[in-house]
């Protein structure tokens, strides 16, 4: 089966399957060739609208030296002024899908060397997690560089990797067992959505404390008077 999607953070459409491809790494080596394909043709892009906003910026800079007095080129000043944030804005959509790009390539390249065994020690090592008295974590490098946590941990938040850690030191029923290998199995033909989740963390990563946050939302959010009440409902009506 042949179909494409549309990123939802490059807004380009990338094939996500194709006749002919039948294993993960074939998947991942098209996917990362043609996310490299995208990224060259932004690349060109952002430069082209560098050299145009510096050449703008010039321009208005010209006329405004040699008309400064006698405001003959007022009218051509204020259409460069005018057209200048269009390029702007433009220049930062194109600016915000290269570092999409950019993650989607880091990830599938990622793939490739964990499916090519050339992923011991460019990961998430969790070493932080390390129990000195559990009774097997040190002996079979369940953490540290070249571990089994290196090995599976692609989670991009850091309580996406205090759960993989939980899972790696304690036991579970059967039953839990089953449930886990069955969202594997159910994410295994879902390329596009793992895509999503991988780029969809890359922004926050390891920033986002979950005990911190969570102690934040639980304290008293009064403010002290209801001046500070009002003036924070103004500075948000103005933002």
């Amino acid at each position: 089966m042949d179909f494409r999607c549309r990123s939802r953070h490059t807004g380009c459409p990338v094939r996500i399957g194709g006749s002919g491809i039948s294993t993960p790494h074939a998947t991942y080596a098209d996917l990362l060739h043609q996310n490299q394909a995208l990224l060259a043709e932004q690349s060109r892009r952002d430069r082209l609208l560098g050299y145009t906003k510096v050449a703008l910026g010039l321009l208005a800079l010209v006329f405004l030296v040699r008309y400064v007095h006698t405001l003959q080129g007022l009218r051509i000043l204020l259409a460069i002024v005018a057209i200048f944030p269009f390029f702007a804005v433009w220049h930062e959509r194109v600016l915000l899908r290269i570092r999409a790009l950019n993650a989607l390539i880091a990830y599938y390249q990622r793939g490739l060397a964990r499916l090519e065994n050339r992923w011991a020690g460019t990961g998430e090592t969790g070493e932080h997690f390390m129990q000195e008295s559990h009774p097997y974590a040190r002996d079979i490098d369940v953490f540290g560089a070249g571990s089994l946590f290196e090995l599976l941990c692609i989670v991009r938040t850091r309580a996406g990797e205090e759960t993989l850690a939980r899972w790696l030191l304690a036991p579970v029923p059967p039953a839990e067992i089953l449930s886990r290998q069955t969202a594997a199995r159910d994410l295994q033909g879902r390329v596009a959505f793992r895509e999503k989740l991988f780029t969809a963390g890359e922004q926050v990563r390891l920033g986002v404390k979950p005990d911190a946050l969570i102690a934040w939302g639980e304290r008293d959010q009064s403010l002290p008077s209801k001046s500070a009440a009002f003036l924070a409902l103004g500075l948000a009506a103005l933002w």
